[in-house]
């Protein structure tokens, strides 16, 4: 109690409430892995720590777009780069807030995104290293590292995030199995470099999932890339064009040369520096004017000496003329007039010589000026020759949608033509082997999507329901269609517990998720992900939620306070059907005290243990119904 001196009133405000226990979240995930671009500091250097994510436009707005998809020699390239579809993926299945780590940026636009990144293990593993100063973080997965790493380095990537996620002790990872090509056992090759790879350390800590989903997000890949770059297409095109005896032959030639002549931001500098050098061209002429003075002192205008009339065709000099045509109606004499505009032509002549110099170190491309690869725009320091590039650039682009537009409509007819002609002959059409670039385009590690039903179900049913039997939402099929027998396998480890979870397509249900085994499926105790899942929010949320008591007496009133709390939450799990029990003192226990939990020498050194005990609720995995005939009574 406060010592008074003073006479008068006061108050005293009396806590009556005992502290109570704060859920965390449960449900948020850390992306790791490639995207367009990363945010980055004042200095301008990308940051190398995880970004905090809300929403799908904040993604676009900090880390951009996909990749441009391309081909070169009949291969896919740019699609293992599938974090952008990952996001959308995740958001699609009930995804909220997040963090994104950004390894590496592949180049938007037209360029192949596979050079100058560095595709390794360390990569990987260096963006797991700054997650532990990210308490938020309760989810870890690599969307793109089972497309991109091989073998030993995916599993020594999912190594290290079963170990981080183990000693961190609040989170969870869940990993990819990397699906492996091979026509005698596919599913049995895939399962045994997976498991032999993953190690046994932390297995309680991680999920994996397969098989990879094809997903419905749309995959442009345009008429002149398979013109260019696939081989049948291209014989295709040949053979229409050589064949005399076709009669698409030369509708079809035709429509290629008007689809090919298009705008190209490289003539720019080109039209710039021809406009340049014919407007130097027409001033020069002013040096070909001369002044003759007759005996009676009368002025009269020659052009290589020869007489000037009204009419007379001067060509380039016409312009020079006029000005001097001009400049005598002004009140000049003639010879005034042609030393006036010779003047000024003399000033104009220095400063076009003067653009034809530094034209060359202006680079046009995509529509963008760059000088020493810094970015020109228009504005009041921007010198004569950048205003005539800009003024092209944008009669350029002008040209190029009107181009482009004209251009579509000639390549469904070119495709039109082509399917003609494949059809004809027993071949494969432009649109089927269009169809099957975007195919592969589609295909997508799941674990994006199963972090997406994590949130979903957690926000709608709680931590403790299992996220399993629920549907995949943006996907329209699975790579490997699994049977009761298949998954046989994957549940159950005989070796060594690691079970895979499936994700099978059901006949009038879609995909859906149907497992929700730990990697430690032989465990009696961690063998279920939301089992593990609940005693990491318990965990996590009462040792948040206690830290009132650090270096409160170590005595019985504390020990009361701390257990009061914690029932307190606990009841309420119980009420909402995540421990099992038919009275809260089955589904849980609290102990805390002298000759309890504690001994004498541990208050000495200053420990307070709190002994907590809970029935986890279990899902129903295996519904058994029993049949038996009844013989007739009587």
């Amino acid at each position: 109690m406060a010592d008074y001196k003073t006479p008068g009133v006061y108050v005293e405000e009396i806590s009556k409430f005992p502290p109570s226990v704060a859920g965390v979240a449960t449900a948020i995930p850390a992306f790791i892995g490639f995207t367009a671009k990363c945010p980055k500091d004042r200095d301008g250097n990308p940051i190398k720590q995880p970004i905090k994510v809300t929403s799908m436009v904040d993604y676009e707005n900090k880390f951009g777009g996909a990749p441009t998809l391309q081909i070169e020699n009949d291969v896919l390239k740019n699609n293992e780069f599938v974090m952008y579809d990952s996001m959308r993926l995740f958001y699609d299945n009930g995804g909220g807030v997040c963090y994104v780590s950004s390894i590496g940026q592949y180049k938007e636009g037209k360029e192949f995104c596979t050079e100058d990144l560095s595709k390794n293990i360390s990569t990987y593993k260096n963006a797991v290293k700054p997650l532990e100063k990210v308490d938020e973080v309760t989810l870890l997965l690599f969307p793109d590292a089972a497309l991109i790493l091989d073998e030993k380095d995916l599993a020594a990537l999912h190594q290290e995030a079963l170990k981080h996620c183990g000693e961190m002790g609040d989170r969870f990872a869940i990993l990819d199995v990397k699906d492996l090509e091979d026509d005698n056992d596919k599913l049995g090759k895939t399962l045994e470099k997976f498991r032999g790879g993953v190690g046994t350390n932390y297995l309680c800590y991680g999920a994996a999932y397969y098989p990879y989903l094809k997903t419905t997000y749309p995959k442009e890949i345009s008429f002149q890339q398979l013109k260019e770059q696939n081989s049948r297409i291209k014989t295709y095109i040949a053979e229409i064009k050589n064949n005399e005896s076709n009669a698409l032959k030369k509708p079809f030639t035709e429509s290629i040369k008007q689809y090919e002549n298009t705008v190209d931001y490289s003539n720019v500098i080109g039209n710039v520096k021809t406009a340049i050098t014919e407007e130097l061209g027409k001033i020069a002429e002013i040096s070909n004017f001369t002044v003759v003075v007759d005996a009676d002192g009368k002025e009269a205008l020659r052009y290589n000496n020869e007489s000037v009339e009204d009419g007379k065709e001067l060509g380039y000099a016409s312009k020079a003329y006029q000005e001097i045509s001009d400049k005598k109606k002004s009140g000049l004499t003639l010879k005034a007039a042609v030393d006036f505009v010779n003047s000024d032509y003399s000033t104009k002549i220095t400063s076009l010589k003067s653009m034809l110099e530094d034209i060359d170190s202006y680079v046009v491309a995509e529509g963008v000026l760059k000088c020493d690869d810094m970015v020109v725009t228009q504005g009041d320091g921007t010198t004569d020759l950048e205003k005539m590039l800009l003024t092209e650039i944008a009669n350029t682009t002008d040209s190029i949608k009107n181009k482009e537009k004209e251009k579509e409509i000639i390549s469904k007819a070119l495709i039109r033509q082509i399917d003609q002609y494949a059809v004809s002959k027993g071949l494969d059409s432009y649109s089927d082997i269009l169809a099957d670039y975007q195919d592969r385009a589609q295909i997508i590690t799941p674990s994006a999507a199963i972090a997406g039903i994590y949130a979903m179900v957690d926000a709608n049913k709680g931590v403790w329901q299992a996220p399993a039997n629920v549907s995949v939402s943006a996907v329209s099929d699975v790579m490997e269609y699994l049977s009761d027998r298949d998954q046989d396998d994957m549940n159950v480890d005989v070796n060594a517990g690691k079970s895979v979870n499936a994700i099978r397509s059901f006949s009038g249900k879609g995909i859906i998720v149907w497992g929700a085994r730990t990697l430690d499926g032989n465990s009696n105790e961690w063998r279920y992900v939301p089992v593990r899942r609940l005693f990491n929010y318990i965990e996590e949320s009462v040792q948040k939620s206690t830290n009132w008591a650090v270096f409160q007496p170590n005595d019985a009133n504390t020990w009361v306070k701390v257990r009061c709390q914690i029932e307190n939450f606990l009841s309420n799990l119980w009420r909402d059907g995540a421990l099992a029990g038919s009275t809260p003192d089955k589904a849980f226990y609290v102990r805390v005290g002298l000759d309890e939990t504690m001994t004498a020498q541990d208050i000495l050194e200053g420990k307070m243990i709190v002994e907590i005990g809970l029935a986890a609720v279990r899902p129903a995995e295996f519904i058994i119904l029993k049949f038996s005939h009844k013989l007739q009574e009587a």
